[in-house]
């Protein structure tokens, strides 16, 4: 990652760690919701991937 991302860009690192977050979550939380359309609740572990957000400054 040091070499891939601009070292400017990791003058903000929440920044960037709130991307990083939301792009590896994005496979969990779509499978959340695919689950919830087949009426299947969610569960206490699949809570995080459901409702926790980044939000940028």
């Amino acid at each position: 990652m040091v070499t891939t991302i601009p070292e400017e860009d990791w003058a903000d690192q929440v920044q960037i760690i709130g991307w990083l977050y939301q792009y590896y979550n994005t496979e969990p939380k779509e499978k959340v919701f695919e689950n919830l359309k087949k009426n299947i609740k969610i569960t206490k572990e699949n809570i995080p991937a459901a409702t926790q957000l980044f939000t940028p400054d």
